[in-house]
């Protein structure tokens, strides 16, 4: 009779795992724990976000996008690629959270809540601050065209008694214009 792997069943025929992937891990503990137990822990993760995101209100729909997605790793041959990943990628997630552990015990969340709250308002009075100068100075070059236009309508403009007075309506509109930017610009800085 022949004997059955069940282990190059396991790892070959259903989850195909690629056989020099197989021998990078001799023992069957260390296959089991690194070519199933990782990659699954990090496959369900990603199942449970994923089942959420498409049907987050209905339950039995999560659940049944999740294990859909994974039927349709599994068979397509999308878990080889995945166990090659998995062992580095959980690793850097470990070292990740204990870095997050440490510093939430260094500044624990209210703490950091608070100097985020600081940073946050530092940060409004900052871009508010540089905001104004910003108009201030789009200000500055509208009320510099203004006059610019002026002066060239009353160098060039007095020629016939039309030329005249279409010359004095439109350093009138000029004029008036200027004038709102000008107390445009007296508001912003006042309000500094």
């Amino acid at each position: 009779m022949a004997s059955i792997d069940f282990i190059t069943i396991i790892f070959e025929e259903i989850l195909k795992i690629d056989s020099n992937l197989l021998y990078n891990y001799p023992t069957v503990p260390d296959q089991l724990i690194y070519l199933i137990l990782i990659p699954h822990i990090i496959l369900f993760l990603f199942l449970a976000g994923f089942g959420g995101v498409l049907s987050h209100e209905h339950k039995g729909m999560r659940y049944l996008v999740s294990i859909g997605a994974y039927i349709f790793i599994i068979y397509s041959g999308w878990y080889g690629m995945l166990a090659q990943l998995a062992s580095t990628w959980f690793t850097i997630m470990i070292v990740f959270g204990l870095i997050l552990f440490f510093i939430s015990r260094i500044f624990p969340p209210i703490t950091a809540q608070k100097f985020g709250k600081i940073g946050a308002a530092a940060g409004e009075k900052t871009f508010a601050f540089l905001g104004k100068g910003k108009a201030i100075e789009k200000l500055d070059r509208e009320i510099s065209y203004c006059n610019q236009e002026i002066a060239r309508i009353r160098q060039h403009g007095q020629g016939s008694r039309e030329g005249a007075q279409t010359s004095m309506i439109l350093i009138a509109q000029y004029e008036q214009k200027k004038h709102e930017l000008e107390n445009e610009r007296r508001k912003l800085e006042g309000s500094g």
